[in-house]
């Protein structure tokens, strides 16, 4: 038998465990304040629920510097309304430059029976009206705002939207961002503190809300830190429903890194390919100077934001790889490295970032011999994740090793070139992080998989964004 029947089977007995357990106490949630606007929306549940916390809670937690935070959530198409993909106004149903593996793959993430929705975007800004500094949760959107007018949840979102599909307001929210963006830009250059970068960044597997926020409020500033007066990014972060069934956590990671994908394909892809590169764009109209696009993701977190800066093609007005962002980097990445090898097509997912010499930017990625996150299933799948050594094997093969550009990095976040790494232009970094990705982080597992919110690791962050 080989390992894609075992995938098939492990994937098939997966979903009647899952079934199984959706029906023990543990995952069913209790009445809450929200329940009107989450029953309409099918988000109801307990892990449903840790996907929108700064919903229930709006000034509970957020980013510690200006910016954004768009919160993606899930439910059935038929609840969001959602058109077959074939009638989806949004998108090419057959992309320019896509081989057949990669139409394939999505296709079927797009006519999956659910899909996912932005429900809220908040805005994290200095509130100047208090007499104590406070950066405050201000809600652009929020599709829980009408479950209540009693004053308890001060939510008061800045649009109307005028659509009744959960899925055309996600659209329209994040037409809507790109003008509060560009607003932010001004205001920033007629202050004479020009934004330089705007920094989009998500986290991986079973990170719900409130941890995945604080874990890119320790990405993102730690960068921060380590970074001149010169360096000013603009922050956003992108929460997503990253688990699936508690109960039987492992075979969520399979349906998970689907979810990955269909963000990357989506929301992700129109925030970075369409929005922020149409605001780059627009730079010359002199309002703002340019600014760098960089895509930040770990673990299935990385295979988002990869997904997304190669799937610019499938919008409705395509997007060549040439405009997208200026540097993507994947931490300890969750996806296959046969995704950048041409001579690997024919594999489950084809060869989908096989045209990375195309991409505006660099893709620079880590790994370390220290990650235990995947073995069992880079087993099943044969994926070779790029984050551990699986992925360092497939990559220094005689026969792809041409692809890759190969760095380490010293346990102090210094980047060190390998041999000839800095000849290799136009190729995939590829960072050895074996001495800097080391140890368990609280409340993790994979071994040193999540060891990335050290001020070390901001270092490195720091000398990847300056460099390439």
């Amino acid at each position: 038998m080989n390992k894609r029947k075992i995938y098939q089977i492990i994937r098939g007995v997966g979903v009647v465990l899952m079934l199984a357990g959706v029906v023990l106490p543990s995952c069913v949630s209790g009445d809450n304040y929200l329940k009107i606007e989450e029953k309409k929306l099918e988000t109801n549940t307990d892990l449903d629920r840790s996907f929108h916390v700064v919903a229930d809670e709006p000034q509970g937690f957020g980013l510690r510097m200006e910016g954004f935070i768009i919160g993606i959530e899930k439910s059935d198409r038929k609840t969001l309304g959602v058109k077959p993909l074939a009638n989806d106004e949004h998108f090419n149903r057959s992309p320019i430059g896509f081989d057949m593996e990669n139409t394939r793959k999505f296709v079927a993430c797009l006519d999956d029976g659910k899909r996912t929705f932005v429900s809220h975007l908040v805005q994290a800004e200095c509130d100047k009206d208090l007499h104590i500094p406070f950066i405050k949760n201000k809600f652009l959107y929020d599709a829980y705002c009408n479950c209540r007018a009693d004053g308890r949840r001060p939510s008061d979102p800045a649009w109307i939207m005028e659509n009744d599909s959960p899925y055309e307001r996600s659209w329209e929210a994040l037409e809507k961002l790109e003008g509060v963006i560009a607003s932010q830009l001004a205001k920033a250059y007629e202050k004479g503190t020009p934004y330089t970068h705007v920094i989009v960044g998500t986290m991986g597997w079973n990170s719900p809300q409130e941890k995945a926020i604080r874990n890119l409020n320790s990405i993102f500033g730690n960068i921060l830190i380590n970074q001149g007066n010169e360096f000013k990014p603009l922050y956003i972060a992108i929460t997503w429903p990253s688990s699936w069934n508690k109960c039987f956590q492992f075979f969520s990671l399979f349906n998970k890194a689907d979810d990955a994908d269909e963000i990357g394909f989506v929301w992700a892809n129109a925030l970075i390919n369409k929005h922020l590169s149409n605001l780059r764009a627009r730079s010359s109209d002199k309002k703002w100077p340019t600014f760098k696009i960089v895509a930040i993701g770990h673990s299935l977190g990385a295979r988002l934001m990869t997904r997304a800066a190669f799937s610019g093609a499938v919008l409705k007005k395509p997007v060549a790889l040439q405009e997208g962002p200026d540097l993507v980097i994947g931490l300890q990445g969750a996806f296959s490295m046969n995704r950048f090898l041409s001579d690997r097509k024919m594999g489950r997912e084809g060869a989908p970032y096989a045209d990375y010499k195309d991409l505006r930017g660099k893709v620079v990625l880590t790994w370390s011999e220290n990650d235990d996150a995947t073995p069992l299933a880079n087993w099943i799948s044969g994926a070779n994740y790029a984050g551990a050594k699986a992925g360092y094997e497939r990559a220094s093969d005689e026969k792809y090793k041409k692809h890759f550009a190969f760095y380490n990095a010293s346990e102090k976040g210094e980047l060190i070139p390998g041999e000839d790494a800095e000849s290799q232009e136009k190729k995939v970094i590829y960072i050895d992080a074996t001495n800097l990705v080391k140890y368990n982080v609280l409340g993790t597992s994979g071994g040193a998989h999540s060891d990335i919110y050290n001020a070390y690791m901001g270092c490195l962050l720091g000398k990847i964004i300056s460099k390439f």
